[in-house]
């Protein structure tokens, strides 16, 4: 095939600015110069990964390091078996990932908001990370799949449901609700002390 992008940003070729890549697409189609369907083809797997990453729009650089250094923080510091300090410590690195991201290049191109779309995403991975770990600071305790270091054991007076929510001013702070009862039809289930067999049985 051709390497049509010559005609429409020979610099940049197929790295050029969305918007062009796009219109160039559309030229080229409108022209009769489509493939087989249609349609165009774009290759750029001879550039290697390193090299597409780093020619990526900036705003999409942005997103994908913030994600990435979100992703690692939460695995750090709210993993398996969680600690008072380390809790702390994910807080506090969730707020500096937001005031970055609250830098994120944002604005829309001829295909649309897909930038708004990752930005949006990222706040949103932002808020549940800061949820989880109120939540994990909270539960002092180690309960089911919350463990915690510092409180290895469970504490009879914490079970209660943790909330998080969003207040007037904008924070996120957690409350506690009491633990629903159980069904009337699901108590004789909660009450038996019979020895239920495991045997051939697939346990989660």
């Amino acid at each position: 095939g051709e390497r049509f992008m010559a005609r429409y940003d020979p610099e940049r070729m197929e790295l050029s600015a969305r918007d062009r890549v796009a219109l160039a697409n559309y030229t080229e189609i409108a022209e009769g110069r489509g493939g087989p369907n249609g349609g165009v083809f774009l290759d750029i797997s001879h550039l290697g990964k390193d090299a597409i990453l780093k020619k990526l729009p900036r705003m999409y650089r942005q997103f994908l390091e913030l994600q990435r250094a979100l992703r690692d923080t939460m695995w750090e510091t709210c993993g398996v078996v969680r600690d008072h300090p380390g809790l702390e410590r994910g807080l506090e690195r969730v707020a500096e990932l937001r005031e970055l991201a609250a830098d994120v290049d944002v604005r829309p191109t001829s295909e649309g908001y897909a930038d708004l779309a990752h930005a949006l995403d990222l706040r949103a991975s932002l808020a549940a990370a800061e949820a989880t770990l109120l939540g994990a600071v909270a539960r002092r305790e180690s309960r089911g799949a919350h463990q915690r270091r510092d409180h290895p054991e469970i504490d009879p007076e914490l079970r209660v449901n943790f909330q998080t929510r969003l207040d007037t001013d904008g924070r996120l702070t957690t409350v506690t609700e009491p633990v629903p009862p159980i069904p009337p039809e699901l108590q004789p289930w909660a009450d038996t002390s019979e020895d239920l067999s495991v045997a051939g049985r697939l346990l989660e």
